[in-house]
């Protein structure tokens, strides 16, 4: 495959509200290219609110534009706004062999009414990522890694500012654990290195933002960063020879971390502006329960709905429950409370768009995915039998402990049925990374059907049809391509796993 190549790309953005230029009733967001232009359109997405997923990947009250290039080589996106939002921007990409998909220019930037940004791509051969994490909160980097980007123009600082802290932190190498063999805190984390930077960065921009930028992005690094570092406590997985003083180690651990935790106050108008913070306040309170070893997702959801209020507590049981949903025991009842009292209208409609995307007796979607010969595999193409699907990826610790105890004894039982098929699915960014992985017998086995995302990770048309953000997550597909069963609690069960599956190949 030929790759276009350009020495320079200009675009001009512009957001803004009636009233802010002089001689002016119609504020817009406009771009310009000019140069060599490398595509023909050019994709946008400006969103109000996000939903949390790890990585603000789940959109709510958004529009896309395509913006077709004219003879001028100039590209025209208009919008009024009133209030801050959030943009991404990006042109299709060639990938061999599944076609083409959206390729990231720049990914979830904050913008306030009344900015007029001009953005600059230029060659650039400084940036050296010695890896890719799989984070798609970076893939905008790690697509275009010889480019540098630089902003200019009224309310350019908020761009500079993420953009510099995203550059630097891409490359701060990262752990797989963040507490020692002992279960104490290991010093100097990755995470708290990519905080403190971003965090050093926004401070360097602070006299040139204005106060919710300021705050706005405060919030998403808190969100995006502190988030991700408590995820990582192994409650669930993790239990060393199921050594009783790790665990009480590891809850000492996280007692003394929230007892140093704090951070610069933040208004209720940025906590629920921010795209990351949401994803913070919950992560917090799972480690929390699981600490306590309350293992009762639903204890989490009566917190959040008793200890928050307005459209911040809305926000905060949304991206709670569309994160959790599969693996609660009471996943119907939860939902069903849910949507009985929410209020503001775009999280109400997200709840109603979740009661809908995993639910059995749905058409499950029909993916098209490349294995590990690049013949590509079409879920159709299995109809006729129960599919289990498992979405995984390299660096997994709870993928790599469901495939050891559970997933590869069952795929064992039944090698010999060919009435069942294993899919694995990785969002691996590196397909050597994954093809190592398939043959490492940790996450998956050669044996079963593999399959891959084609370095998109998140990006992939299956992984954001479901919405999927933790991992492993787990589908069950019956004989005539419905979705049988999308319960993470009974999924990861090695022995309910078998028995949905016998109820999955009597189900006509």
């Amino acid at each position: 495959m030929t790759k276009k190549r350009f020495n320079r790309i200009a675009v001009v953005i512009a957001f803004g509200w009636s009233g802010c230029f002089a001689q002016s009733n119609h504020q817009s967001f406009s771009l310009t290219f000019v140069g060599n232009i490398p595509f023909d359109s050019l994709f946008l997405q400006l969103a109000q609110y996000t939903m949390f997923s790890g990585n603000g990947k789940n959109w709510a009250g958004s529009t896309q534009t395509v913006c077709k290039k004219n003879g001028t080589s100039q590209f025209t996106f208009r919008k009024n706004i009133d209030a801050p939002f959030y943009f991404s921007c990006g042109f299709e990409f060639s990938v061999e062999p599944s076609g083409r998909y959206l390729r990231s220019i720049l990914n979830n930037y904050l913008v306030e009414p009344g900015d007029e940004i001009t953005v600059r791509i230029k060659r650039d051969s400084s940036y050296k990522a010695r890896f890719k994490k799989n984070d798609s909160y970076y893939t905008y980097i790690y697509e275009n890694p010889n480019y540098i980007i630089s902003f200019s123009g009224k309310g350019s600082a908020k761009f500079s500012c993420r953009y510099q802290a995203d550059r630097t932190t891409s490359i701060i190498a990262n752990e797989a654990a963040i507490l020692n063999n002992t279960g104490a805190l290991k010093r100097n984390l990755f995470l708290d290195k990519c905080f403190n930077t971003s965090v050093r960065v926004l401070n360097r921009y602070k006299n040139r933002l204005s106060q919710l930028a300021f705050q706005i992005l405060y919030a998403d690094f808190v969100g995006k960063f502190k988030a991700d570092w408590y995820s990582l406590f192994p409650w669930e997985w993790v239990k060393p020879n199921n050594d009783s003083s790790f665990l009480f180690n590891a809850k000492k651990s996280l007692e003394r971390r929230l007892k140093i935790e704090h951070f610069i106050p933040l208004s209720n108008k940025a906590k629920v502006l921010s795209a990351f913070y949401s994803s913070y306040i919950i992560q917090k309170e799972v480690a929390k329960a699981w600490a306590n070893g309350n293992r009762n997702e639903s204890v989490i959801y009566n917190y959040l709905a008793g200890n928050y209020k307005g459209e911040l507590r809305d926000k905060l049981i949304t991206a709670y429950l569309c994160d959790w949903y599969p693996y609660l025991k009471n996943n119907d009842s939860i939902l069903n409370d849910a949507l009985s009292w929410t209020q503001t209208a775009y999280c109400h409609y997200r709840l109603e768009e979740l009661s809908n995307e995993h639910s059995n007796g749905k058409i499950a979607y029909n993916f098209a995915l490349p294995d590990t010969s690049d013949k590509i595999i079409r879920l159709e193409d299995l109809k006729g039998k129960a599919v289990l699907i498992d979405f995984w990826y390299t660096g997994c610790t709870g993928c790599a402990q469901f495939y050891k105890t559970a997933l590869k004894e069952v795929e064992e039982e039944y090698r010999n049925n060919n009435k069942v098929t294993f899919v694995s699915i990785s969002v691996d960014l590196d397909k050597s990374r994954w093809i190592k992985s398939v043959y490492g017998d940790t996450y998956t086995s050669p044996a079963v059907v593999n399959l891959y995302t084609n370095g998109k990770g998140g990006e992939e048309d299956v992984i954001k049809y479901y919405k999927i953000t933790s991992y492993p997550t787990l589908l069950l597909i019956d004989k005539q391509g419905k979705i049988f069963s999308a319960s993470a609690a009974d999924l990861r069960n090695k022995e309910k796993l078998k028995e949905l599956i016998e109820e999955a190949l009597k189900a006509e």
